[in-house]
């Protein structure tokens, strides 16, 4: 036992570098030794040892689906990412498998969010909390008083626009993709919690140069932070020693401070709203509409005498009241999910429509059908369903260019894969863009072509294009169906009364390089139509 560390000790300090190149030879021949003799070898790049083929300020989707187009033609191929090998799948008939049994995700060790639903590794808890969320999620999807909020806050949305086109502010030059995300962050944090957020009004104070209150700020300082989560939370996939190395170890730091930060923001909002609740039901004259409708008072009273819709029995055991660690967690998948990937799926239908007149034109004329161009009428959940160019239109876009473009399980026991076994704790990757850019089941896929989806697609078949857009199985994407109301309703709302004209029709978008495909900016024009004056 002591042998080891004489050893150190014994090493003079001009040793000290060829003891580290030792050590790092060794490394890299052990490296490659396991790279060229592991089990089911697969086409794949040769991998720098350490960090794989991870580079620094590139398009880490792009260059996936690169790889997918060289390696890619069997369906499957491998390549390393800081260290660890990872199996990509990008045919449409090996989903089902990766959905229905590579239920394990890594493991994420941030402060509370294990305890929700996104970074849950308990299956029984996940499923209750899961289920828990879904009753909730499915009764505001589903009503009009949201529709009737969301297009409220567009009133303010639209009021700001105004302003800043009579007054020429940035020469009338708008970032759809910031004022969307600040949007999303009110809209879903009111869903949420029943409270006001002023990310959009911040926004706008910003531009021009007021002065902005604290709890303005404290809007704006929670979307950042949420934002640079998103950003930097490719670093978790890092090994643990390489996550120590200087360079790395401060954006580390800094990722756990903001981990930190959103759970005790969360936190905060939900012991005073179960303050609140108490201090109601413990009224003489208590009434359960006095009881907020939102997501959090619904995660709270949830196994409680309060509840009006008890909630199934997943196990005796977990038939409990949520307690706050859990309630915050489940808050942050909410308000994380449905801020910089809505965003960015709806920045994307922005600039498709707009390179593509044809296309605008049939949306606006299935908006004017739908309304009349009455534009005082409210839009309602019967209206949304009435448009359905629309909805082609965002699923066409999400086929082509989804935020979420690669989607990572792990096997938790040996198990056959695309015909191949594999030991426990294998990594595998579903690569959605390739399955849903593959001429395999599409016709012309590199086409933008929303009528495609009202005739039936070979994936159809195959367990179906959503599965990869929205994720299939028990963990696909509860929030799918109010992601999809929220685009419709703004793209509506949108097209009812402007233009959107792009300020370089020439220019690609701008997508920051990380694990997800998130929308850097889309600078705009907003021009108002012919019934709608500023």
């Amino acid at each position: 036992m002591t042998l080891l560390p004489r050893i150190f000790t014994d090493i003079k300090p001009d040793n000290v570098f060829n003891v580290l190149m030792i050590i790092l030879c060794f490394y890299i021949f052990h490296f490659y030794y396991k790279h060229f003799t592991h089990i089911n070898p697969l086409p794949g790049p040769i991998s720098i040892p350490l960090i794989g083929i991870f580079r620094v300020n590139i398009d880490f989707n792009d260059q996936i689906n690169k790889l997918n187009k060289i390696y890619g033609h069997n369906g499957i191929f491998e390549f390393y990412i800081a260290g660890r090998r990872q199996i990509v799948i990008t045919k449409a008939e090996y989903a089902k498998k990766f959905w229905l049994h590579l239920q394990k995700i890594a493991r994420f060790t941030g402060r509370g969010f294990q305890k929700g639903l996104t970074f849950n590794i308990n299956f029984n808890n996940w499923k209750f909390n899961r289920q828990i969320y879904i009753q909730s999620i499915e009764k505001i999807s589903n009503s009009n008083e949201t529709i009737k909020l969301l297009i409220e806050l567009f009133e303010e949305l639209s009021n700001y626009w105004i302003d800043i086109n009579q007054n020429n502010y940035n020469s009338g030059i708008i970032d759809l993709t910031a004022w969307t995300k600040r949007f999303l962050n009110d809209l879903m944090f009111s869903l949420s919690t029943g409270k006001r957020s002023f990310a959009i009004n911040y926004y706008y104070r910003k531009l021009k140069n007021e002065k902005i209150t604290k709890n303005i700020m404290d809007s704006e300082h929670y979307i950042e932070c949420l934002t640079y989560f998103l950003l930097i939370f490719e670093l978790h996939l890092f090994q643990k020693f390489l996550r120590r190395l200087p360079l790395i170890r401060y954006h580390v730091d800094k990722f756990i401070d903001i981990c930190n930060f959103l759970f005790e923001r969360l936190l905060e909002v939900v012991r005073e709203r179960r303050e609140e609740i108490e201090k109601i039901s413990n009224s003489n004259n208590f009434d359960m509409k006095q009881l907020k409708d939102n997501l959090l008072t619904s995660f709270i009273i949830a196994n409680t005498p309060y509840e009006s819709h008890p909630q199934k029995s997943v196990d005796s055991s977990l038939v409990k009241a949520l307690n706050n660690d859990e309630i915050s967690s489940i808050l942050f998948d909410i308000l994380s999910g449905s801020t910089d990937s809505v965003t960015s799926a709806f920045s994307f239908v922005l600039y498709d429509i707009a390179h593509h007149p044809d296309v605008k034109k049939k949306l606006v004329d299935e908006i004017n059908s739908v309304f009349r161009d009455d534009l005082s009428r409210q839009i309602t959940l019967d209206d949304l369903e009435k448009l359905k160019y629309c909805e082609a239109i965002i699923l066409e876009t999400l086929r082509i260019r989804s935020p979420t473009t690669n989607i990572a399980r792990y096997n938790k026991e040996p198990d056959e894969v695309v015909g191949y076994k594999w030991p426990s704790n294998t990594s595998f990757v579903l690569h959605v863009r390739g399955i849903n850019n593959n001429p395999l089941y599409w016709e012309d896929p590199d086409k933008f072509m929303p009528e495609r989806f009202f005739k039936p697609q070979k994936t159809d078949k195959l367990y179906g294009f959503l599965s990869t857009s929205f994720g299939a199985g028990l963990r696909n994407c509860p929030g799918r169906k109010i992601a999809i109301i929220e685009i419709k309703l703004l793209l509506a709302l949108i097209y009812r009364r402007f233009d959107i004209e792009l300020v370089d029709m020439k220019a690609p978008l701008e997508i920051f390089p990380t694990v997800m495909a998130i929308c850097k900016k889309l600078e705009a024009r907003i021009i108002p139509n012919n019934q709608f004056k500023f």
